[in-house]
């Protein structure tokens, strides 16, 4: 009798279990942001030798399907409506802050090449320079760095950048400081290794709830969405990522929709194309 209804039982599709899969009670996700090595490149995905930050992020509250990010390493425009924040300027610089900020405003491409790799030196293994560090005077430098033409500054600044994201309580400084449409000038046409550590930090800010309509309105959603055909897995991951927490929030729900993203969307999950990250997009959208 049991082997008979076993018989009768309908098969659970690919689908579904690409789903079930999705869905289920805190999924380990790698996050892989731009705290890596600060010697030549190298293609991280086909190397083991890959280093990267590590921070664990709670769960959102509301967050409708829980989503706990464990990485796996470490003993994280002008026409917006809004304000940039500004710091005390009257508070003092450190010293370290002081021996920095000399490198990083120096007119001599060389000096300011050391002064990104050192900051995000500093920032990836320091947990406490992230907080000392994340002030008005180097948030200012850093906006000009990231649109900087070589692209060595270019690349670490971002870097650094994702470094002084991961404190939450520089999450909300940061993109009020004006980093989004920078972040998106990056990714829409960005060297490929900046436009990874700008799809991480995009998905590094989108973690703070403050931040996620915000993020939306200054117009990152759709080149999220053209990151996800990335020829970098790092960018598709991260940029997926991203998407996920946007969407967590109503407001970006509606314009990915309006946007009519979810034939491209259901095209990927068809294709297997990052189909359980994609579903997590579909199931937020859903929602709408």
């Amino acid at each position: 009798m049991a082997v008979a209804a076993a018989e009768k039982e309908e098969p659970i599709r690919v689908s579904e279990k690409e789903l079930l899969n999705a869905v289920a009670d805190n999924p380990p996700v790698i996050f892989s942001h731009a705290a890596t090595e600060l010697g030549p490149r190298v293609n991280r995905f086909n190397s083991g030798s890959s280093s990267e930050e590590s921070v664990i992020i709670g769960e959102s509250p509301g967050t409708p399907l829980p989503f706990t990010l464990r990485p796996t390493c470490f003993s994280p425009s002008s026409s917006s409506s809004f304000e940039i924040e500004v710091q005390n300027p009257n508070v003092p610089p450190s010293e370290e802050e002081e021996t920095l900020l000399k490198k990083l405003k120096s007119n001599e491409v060389f000096e300011q090449e050391q002064g990104v790799i050192t900051l995000r030196s500093i920032t990836r293994n320091r947990e406490e320079a992230r907080v000392s560090l994340c002030t008005s005077r180097i948030l200012a430098i850093l906006r000009s760095l990231i649109a900087s033409r070589y692209v060595v500054v270019q690349v670490n600044a971002i870097a650094s950048l994702v470094n002084l994201s991961l404190e939450k309580s520089n999450k909300m400084r940061i993109v009020r400081s004006g980093f989004v449409p920078l972040l998106i000038d990056v990714l829409k046409g960005g060297s490929s290794e900046s436009q990874e550590h700008a799809a991480g930090a995009l998905f590094s800010l989108a973690l703070d709830d403050d931040n996620k309509m915000a993020i939306g309105v200054l117009g990152a959603l759709q080149p999220l969405m053209h990151a996800l055909r990335s020829d970098s897995e790092r960018t598709r991951h991260d940029s997926a990522l991203a998407l996920y927490h946007l969407t967590l929030v109503q407001s970006n729900r509606v314009k990915l929709v309006k946007l009519g993203v979810v034939p491209t969307l259901l095209s990927m999950v068809m294709t297997g194309t990052m189909a359980s990250r994609v579903l997590l997009i579909l199931c937020n959208l859903a929602m709408s």
